[in-house]
């Protein structure tokens, strides 16, 4: 076999091509394989985009925060426990869509959709400001609207706009987690 033919970290080696090993400090991560000092990474597809992990990270993490803020909306802590779940879960999804948006839009912004591997101040506070944006908009109607919901009296409520605190808390944490685990993931 020609030294061409060989596996890149492996070309001037006496022996013949060896084959890489896998990294014994990756952990299992699928299409990791080390040779010496040098990591080769496979293309992994889908889950190695940034909107997947911020969709995937975005969901996982509103959940349980969607589940705890039920005594803050009214009817919730009587309603049936399968009915609340379900109310729970459509909330959560609405989270991660509306966090997959907010990160397209600083993407375009930045002319980078992997903005989330090494973020920039501008871009996280874009990211925070359009996800908040969004949400306080869909409180304001949904809270006044005949297809929305109501706080229950547990919520405290910005005297402003008339959005519950825990729900714009909930656009403060949430989406700096999801970048933190999105680029720790992507990495």
């Amino acid at each position: 076999m020609a030294n061409a033919d060989r596996h890149p970290s492996t070309r001037g080696q006496k022996g013949g091509a060896q084959q890489p090993r896998p990294d014994p400090g990756s952990c299992g991560r699928a299409g990791r394989v080390s040779n010496g000092d040098r990591e080769f990474r496979a293309p992994g597809g889908l889950a190695d985009t940034p909107e997947f992990n911020v969709l995937v990270f975005g969901f996982l993490l509103s959940l349980p925060w969607e589940l705890l803020q039920v005594p803050f909306y009214a009817g919730m802590v009587t309603a049936p426990h399968w009915q609340s779940v379900k109310y729970c879960t459509d909330a959560a999804a609405g989270d991660a869509v509306i966090l997959l948006a907010a990160y397209w839009i600083v993407a375009s912004i930045s002319r980078s959709r992997q903005w989330i591997r090494n973020p920039k101040w501008r871009q996280v506070f874009g990211f925070l400001g359009i996800g908040m944006t969004a949400t306080v908009t869909i409180e304001y109607f949904a809270t006044r609207s005949a297809w929305g919901w109501r706080y229950s009296p547990l919520m405290p409520v910005d005297p402003l706009l008339g959005t519950g605190l825990v729900t714009i808390l909930m656009w403060l944490i949430v989406p700096l987690l999801v970048l933190w685990f999105g680029r720790r993931q992507l990495r």
